[in-house]
């Protein structure tokens, strides 16, 4: 196992990171917001006043209450605030680790924290889950191509049969 990748699978390496980086900005799934805080008007304290000469008048203070609003919003999550950013922080990690000992064992575990971050919190098809599948696809074929993941295939010409 060699400390660092080859040519191919840094291209690939390189793509499954922008890919990644870039499915943090784009919307996870939907969800309900609440608990919203309006403040507004409301009728002020009334009390009497006497002026000098006896007179009673009522009078009026405005005055500004806040008031807490339960009012559900539906929203969507953006990867940035999905609790899969940590577990790709953990592949990331365990990517650069395994290359920088040249351990296959890290390298061969590197990709599971990412499909767990991908379908752990429900598979929802948006852009940014979608396009985090396509950055573990890039991933695996860069170790793949880097000789982590051996072949099935003979190596060699295949004999005539």
């Amino acid at each position: 196992m060699s400390r660092r990748p080859g040519p191919v699978a840094r291209s690939w390496l390189v793509i499954a990171a922008v890919a990644a980086t870039v499915s943090l900005g784009l919307p996870w799934k939907n969800t309900v917001e609440t608990g919203f805080g309006y403040t507004f008007y409301g009728n002020g304290l009334c009390h009497n006043s006497y002026d000098a000469d006896g007179w009673m008048t009522t009078v009026c203070d405005p005055y500004w209450t806040p008031r807490l609003e339960v009012k559900p919003e539906l929203t969507t999550m953006l990867g940035i605030a999905h609790p899969v950013r940590a577990l790709l922080l953990l592949t990331v990690v365990m990517v650069v680790v395994g290359y920088r000992r040249g351990d296959r064992r890290w390298l061969v575990a590197a990709p599971a924290p990412a499909a767990v971050g991908i379908t752990a919190f429900g598979v929802t098809g948006m852009a940014g889950q979608s396009l985090c599948a396509l950055a573990l696809g890039a991933l695996l074929v860069a170790l793949r191509r880097d000789g982590v993941f051996p072949s099935r295939r003979p190596v060699g010409p295949v004999p005539a049969g």
